[in-house]
């Protein structure tokens, strides 16, 4: 299978650091490796409060069956935060098709699901939290 993607190729570094230089939204698809870059924004109505913006790279191997995400929380131009420290996610993936890939992460605070469109290059992420209430909240890749 040829390789598919969308919108620009990827840097080797990762996600991009600061505000001023977002990640552009990237899905390659190759047969048997799976990348996405851009960053997670919540869907309409999950978040109450404006949510951070987070800068996202994962990759997806067939093989080994697992994705690792690397989520950076991007600070607003002219904070005096230091600068984001990345954090990795591994996932396991449940199910591999030529249509989609759904993966999931098991955390002591809660978990993940992705799930990538391989043919409509597009990328979801479903968070639920274990406190009390059981939180979901449903991210789309930009």
């Amino acid at each position: 299978m040829a390789c598919r993607e969308r919108v620009q190729p990827l840097s080797s570094d990762g996600p991009s650091r600061t505000s001023a230089s977002l990640p552009a939204r990237v899905i390659r698809v190759e047969d048997d490796t799976v990348v996405i870059e851009g960053r997670w924004l919540p869907m309409d109505g999950d978040h109450a409060s404006p949510a951070p913006v987070q800068a996202v790279r994962a990759t997806c191997l067939k093989g080994p069956h697992t994705c690792q995400e690397e989520l950076t929380v991007l600070q607003p131009e002219g904070s005096a935060r230091e600068a984001p420290q990345p954090r990795t996610l591994d996932y396991q993936i449940k199910q591999w098709t030529k249509w989609k890939i759904i993966a999931v992460h098991q955390g002591a605070g809660g978990s993940s699901e992705l799930r990538i469109s391989t043919v409509g290059l597009a990328a979801e992420k479903v968070s639920i939290d274990r406190a009390p209430r059981g939180s979901e909240v449903h991210w789309r890749l930009e």
